[in-house]
């Protein structure tokens, strides 16, 4: 891991900040701006006449018969201390860019196994995000199912409270009977019993009078015992139908209970889920400012292998000619790397990582990401997602892929890095944009998903990949 990690080498005299650079290395053999144009163009004629690499003037002819006096000893001793001195040099510098791309390498690797792991939890995230809305549409289903069943509750029990009131009135009525029957009964009993039945019946002053009381009595007694039993059959049947309505609201209750205790059981499984869910949040936040700093750590070490480089150059200084193809290559290695690392700002480096947010909590709509609302609400398409991003880095770029298309500069997709914008054949000739993250990943808004990384190395959008890679200067 080379997260705060500060090199501590003999060879660096700068720690300061630059730019991330994740992105292929070609090397073409560039001699520096301080070499002349003799060691631009003439550096094997120029060690063809001589194993030395300090010549200064090969030898001239001599216009007389003279013979040359013999060198110097002293001479000699010098150029041969100032051509190991040379070696050392180069040595030198070559092993401190070798150590340079060791590390630069390292770095890469940890963002590319960065990257896959906020993959992985972007994964994870919108795993529990799904679980969490269907915990969600399940409570609110069972809060719907609770309250119908509260409202049937409410219904049965005014069922069985106008059940109660009938049977009240029933029973009232009833009584009233008896109380009449009880009457009849005490006066018959006062009376001799049955007695004064046959006194009707006898005292009856003619035979159709006899029939006309005979009719009455028995009209009498059997209009009470109707009513008795009607009443009766009345009252059964109210409380019949109140057992069965207490039956059903036994039921309900019981129905209530049990999902209640279901929702209970619901609401807990979504509170771990959010547990969960906040756990791996808290990862993804620590792999971004993970991210972050390895970012910052590659500024850091490209700027140091322009310390080396420039070092060297100065101890150069016209002294030698710069020959050897690793020299040149190790050259060319630092140029490209300060060169590509100049190419995005810090700002845009932040902004991009602070996007990161959006992953698994936004959603693509087309034409959206335009005004704050939208932006607050995590509501992107893929070019107002793009824009926003930029904007907060502070650059000002436009809203639709076909304005951004045309900005910045067209680079080849094999020399891509991080910040440049990558296109997309979809619906349309470059109908679709996101931003390069390196190790083949951009992040853009997608329709399926919103916010996210998505590969472009492989299936859809490596179909879809038209290779046009913008880099806004």
């Amino acid at each position: 891991m080379f997260g705060g990690k500060v090199l501590n080498r003999k060879l660096i005299f700068l720690n300061t900040m630059i730019v991330v650079s994740i992105g292929s290395i070609s090397f073409v053999p560039v001699i520096s701006a301080e070499a002349t144009e003799n060691q631009r163009g003439g550096i094997e004629s120029s060690l063809a006449t001589s194993t030395n690499p300090l010549h200064e003037n090969p030898p001239t002819e001599s216009t007389n018969d003279q013979t040359e006096p013999p060198k110097n000893t002293e001479n000699k001793s010098t150029t041969e201390n100032e051509q190991k001195s040379i070696m050392d040099s180069m040595k030198e510098f070559e092993e401190g860019t070798n150590l340079i791309k060791e590390e630069h390498e390292g770095i890469r690797a940890e963002i590319e196994k960065t990257v896959q792991e906020l993959l992985k939890i972007q994964a994870d995230i919108a795993h529990f995000n799904k679980q969490i809305q269907q915990f969600e549409q399940a409570i609110t289903d069972n809060n719907k199912i609770i309250e119908e069943t509260k409202a049937n509750i409410n219904e049965n029990n005014q069922e069985i409270k106008k059940l109660e009131k009938e049977i009240h009135s029933l029973n009232e009525g009833i009584q009233k009977r008896l109380e009449i029957l009880q009457n009849r009964a005490r006066a018959l009993q006062r009376n001799g019993g049955k007695v004064e039945y046959v006194n009707v019946l006898v005292g009856s002053s003619n035979f159709s009078n006899f029939v006309d009381r005979v009719f009455a009595v028995a009209t009498l007694l059997k209009a009470d015992k109707n009513l008795i039993e009607q009443q009766k059959s009345d009252l059964k049947k109210l409380e019949d139908k109140q057992a069965i309505v207490k039956e059903k609201l036994e039921g309900l209750t019981a129905m209530k209970i049990e999902y209640e205790g279901m929702q209970a059981n619901i609401v807990e499984q979504k509170r771990q889920q959010d547990v969960l869910k906040e756990a791996v949040e808290r990862k993804e936040q620590e792999s971004l400012d993970f991210m972050a700093e390895l970012y910052k750590n590659n500024r850091d070490l490209a700027l140091e292998a322009e310390a080396i480089k420039e070092k060297f150059l100065n101890e150069q200084d016209g002294k030698f000619e710069i020959n050897s193809e690793s020299t040149l290559e190790s050259i060319e290695y630092i140029n490209q790397f300060a060169r590509t690392a100049s190419n995005t700002s810090d700002g845009l480096v932040e902004a991009i990582i602070n996007s990161y947010s959006y992953i698994g909590n936004s959603v693509y709509v087309f034409g959206a990401g335009r005004n704050q609302i939208d932006i607050d609400n995590g509501r992107f398409d893929c070019s107002g997602f793009v824009n926003h991003v930029f904007s907060e880095a502070g650059i000002h770029v436009g809203n639709t892929t076909d304005t951004l298309k045309n900005e910045g500069v067209k680079i080849p997709s094999s020399a891509m890095q991080f910040g440049d914008l990558v296109f997309f054949d979809t619906y349309k000739i470059d109908g679709h944009v996101g931003i390069y993250i390196g190790g083949g990943k951009f992040l853009g808004s997608q329709s399926s998903t919103g916010v996210a990384i998505a590969d472009m190395t492989t299936g859809y959008w490596k179909e879809k990949f038209n290779g046009r890679v913008i880099r806004i200067q």
